[in-house]
């Protein structure tokens, strides 16, 4: 497992009464280009909370997508106070 530990954009859905639903991201490498990735699949997503509270505080996604012909499996971090996401790893 390669961790990327990396902020990314997100373009998700939010329902009513349920965690939002990722579907695409853009990714920004080192060398400057600029990718956006179609979050194909949501394996699973997990809610993770601090201490066992009732507070929601991260939510983890397991995703696939195909990109270049290729099947790629790997995490997206939401962290809910913060609003943001991250790619935190692929498999």
């Amino acid at each position: 497992m390669k961790k990327l530990g990396k902020d990314i954009d997100v373009v998700c859905v939010f329902y009513h009464g349920k965690v939002p639903e990722p579907r695409k991201f853009k990714i920004k490498y080192k060398n400057g280009t600029v990718k956006t990735v179609d979050v194909d699949i949501i394996r699973r997503s997990e809610i993770l909370k601090p201490n066992n509270l009732t507070n929601l505080d991260k939510v983890l996604y397991v995703c696939q997508s195909e990109i270049e012909e290729i099947l790629i499996q790997y995490e997206l971090m939401y962290y809910v106070k913060d609003m943001r996401w991250k790619l935190y790893s692929v498999i």
